[in-house]
């Protein structure tokens, strides 16, 4: 399988579903096919939770079961709420394109987005079969082979995967993994592949998608149909010069979260819609399902867009009155929440854990102001500020003031704040309650700036296509001759320049931030000889191989098949239940003389240990692990030069302290 024709698989999978389920919603085919990502996720949420529950594996077959399932459903719900349904009128702001012409405008300019994000994708990940050396990379990999293995999807089911001794509870959004999982199973992809592509296929599609139907929103009752279709094309076009997303989010391999703020803004203006059309009401609630379940912070980007949507625009000027349009968002939500109470109760068991989460930048609240004005972020301080589109914006913001288009600039400042708080915490009660938001983000100004980044879609595709039509009108002017059909061209073909213009400016870095991690610096070919022979060892695949927290070992399950006792990286100390796993990985190479570490051998049936070099950056490996090679209860029988496998010596007594 060649890396583009899988990317169009996965395309494929992301897409068409979804759109299935929207057009027996009756959403018109433009609108489907941007709403389709989001629909496609909660048709995967709804059945990954009771199939987990109940069962029910999770393959390819069933998938398309849940399909049916849902579509099903949807067009006996679309009869049951026939009456509600309202035709959509011109100035309907979550309406579709009218136009055919329109229409298919905005369809170029999602086209040409997502031709040069994938274009840097392929520049950037040339080697896209290998095994990248970002710290999360693996757990998401792992994730996919677990579905694959066991047919558990349920993400309330992962502390299997990652508690493997005590198996205890883990909430873990799996969404993302289980449309991989059946991405891998269709194409016969090794699960490292199918983590790759599906995310080169989330981050080329979502963002122009979005910046698109942002753009859309904004704008479509405040100037004509063709003026907004030109806009929401060039904000889809410069998406892909955006650095933080969905480049630096690559880079930090946060594909679940990459995704969901891709799905955030389509999901957003099918709830808006839904308060017009009351009969899209089910369709919502199946979108928001899947945003929230892809990643918890793009459901609360959903839902901070709706409430700043509510309360600036929709509260002053309601689609019927105010009492009707928040009862139709009421309908939305309390079934959304009824359906999400099982991930919820998941996230509240691990709430201290991620309010734990803090990204000081110990450089002041002034730096942490400007960093949030110019998107400079702590994974973008080797690269220039992207003056630019920093200007552009601010142009956009006046253009947005200037039509009293408000709600997308509460937003802004109030993520421009949180930033700041992140970044040089206020503290205080005004620290306290930012800090309730931002910690939603876990308090991560990088996280934070990803969701402004989606507002400056909008403002710098309005600035590029008003500067640029204002620019061709004058010269028409000067010039006064030529049709309009000429003069529309030229304005065509200057804001396609601007796009590919400014993509390939940025292009380098892009390239850099997307491959930078597939450097096969912790996994390479000596670590995969390592795991093809462990493999091959008596018991290998039927016992669990002790490893560290920190090397690149955790990858011999989604490599190999084979079960360690960590499946993702977790450093500076040994996270996660298990009495016996923590003396392996404290006392392990003690063996000669603590009784311990042969009772959680038997208890945990390990038969072999393998170590690898190098660990990742900052790490060191476990104090058990050091001196494994003087302990006489272990035995090396492999050593490639970074790879060592240990076999236990369980016939030999061990001596008593």
């Amino acid at each position: 399988m060649g890396f583009g024709f899988g990317v169009l698989i996965a395309l494929s999978l992301l897409v068409i579903p979804g759109a299935i389920v929207a057009r027996v919603g009756r959403v018109p085919w433009p609108a489907s096919i941007a709403l389709a990502p989001a629909l496609t996720y909660g048709a995967v949420a709804l059945a990954i939770v009771p199939f987990g529950a109940i069962g029910i594996p999770w393959n390819a077959w069933t998938a398309l079961f849940a399909l049916v399932i849902v579509a099903g459903v949807m067009a006996c719900l679309r009869k049951l709420l026939e009456r509600y349904r309202d035709v959509p009128t011109e100035t309907s702001v979550e309406s579709a394109p009218t136009g055919r012409g329109p229409a298919l405008l905005v369809a170029g300019g999602v086209l040409l987005g997502a031709a040069l994000i994938g274009f840097a994708v392929l520049r950037g990940i040339p080697e896209w079969q290998s095994i990248p050396s970002t710290w999360d990379a693996v757990w998401h990999a792992n994730t996919i082979r677990f579905i694959l293995e066991t047919g558990q999807a349920s993400p309330t089911h992962m502390g299997e995967l990652r508690n493997i001794e005590t198996h205890e509870a883990l909430y873990y959004p799996s969404t993302f993994h289980a449309l991989g999982a059946v991405l891998s199973q269709l194409t016969g992809a090794a699960p490292t592949t199918a983590y790759t592509v599906s995310s080169a296929a989330a981050a080329i599609w979502l963002f122009p998608v979005s910046a698109a139907t942002l753009t859309w929103l904004l704008l479509r009752t405040r100037i004509d149909e063709w003026h907004t279709a030109g806009a929401a094309a060039t904000a889809a076009a410069m998406s892909a010069s955006f650095t933080a997303i969905p480049y630096v989010e690559f880079d930090t391999a946060s594909m679940p979260n990459l995704a969901a703020y891709g799905l955030a803004v389509p999901t957003m203006v099918l709830v808006v819609s839904a308060v017009r059309h009351r009969d899209r009401i089910p369709l919502a609630v199946l979108a928001l399902l899947g945003v929230f379940s892809v990643h918890l912070t793009g459901g609360v980007v959903t839902v901070l867009l709706v409430t700043a949507w509510w309360l600036f625009e929709a509260l002053w000027r309601p689609v019927r009155t105010r009492l009707a349009d928040l009862l139709a968002l009421l309908l939305i939500a309390t079934p959304t929440v009824v359906l999400l109470l099982p991930q919820f109760v998941g996230v509240l068991r691990q709430a201290e854990i991620i309010a734990g989460h803090a990204f000081v930048t110990h450089e002041g609240k002034k730096r942490g102001l400007i960093d949030a004005l110019v998107q400079h972020t702590r994974h973008l301080n080797d690269f220039p500020i992207q003056w630019a589109l920093v200007i552009l914006a601010a142009i956009g913001a006046i253009i947005f003031v200037k039509r009293k288009i408000w709600w997308p600039l509460a937003v802004w400042l109030l993520l421009v704040v949180s930033i700041v708080h992140s970044s040089a915490p206020f503290g205080g009660p005004v620290g306290t309650i930012t800090g309730l938001f931002s910690d939603l983000f876990y308090s991560d100004p990088r996280r934070l700036s990803a969701v402004v980044t989606l507002l400056l879609f909008a403002a710098v595709g309005s600035a590029v296509f008003t500067i640029v039509a204002a620019t061709v009108t004058g010269l028409r002017r000067v010039v006064d001759r030529g049709s309009a059909r000429t003069w529309h061209a030229v304005t065509a073909a200057a804001l396609v320049a601007a796009g590919v213009v400014s993509a390939f400016h940025y292009l380098p870095r892009h390239e850099f931030l997307l491959g930078e991690k597939y450097d096969s610096v912790i996994v390479d070919d000596k670590d995969l000889e390592a795991f093809a022979y462990l493999a091959t060892l008596p018991g290998a695949k039927d016992t669990l191989i002790g490893n560290a927290n920190t090397d690149g070992t955790a990858w011999m399950y989604a490599i190999s098949g084979l079960h360690p006792l960590w499946t993702h990286y977790d450093f500076p100390f040994q996270q996660g239940p298990g009495y016996h796993r923590f003396i392996l990985w404290a006392y392990a190479d003690d063996a000669d003389t603590d009784p311990r570490v042969a009772a959680a051998v038997e208890a945990l049936n390990v038969r072999y240990v393998v170590t690898s070099t190098p660990v990742v950056r900052g790490f060191v490996m476990p104090d058990g692990l050091v001196s494994l090679d003087a302990s006489r209860s272990w035995e090396k029988i492999y050593d490639n030069g970074e790879d060592r496998i240990f076999q236990w010596r369980g016939d030999r007594p061990v001596t008593q302290p």
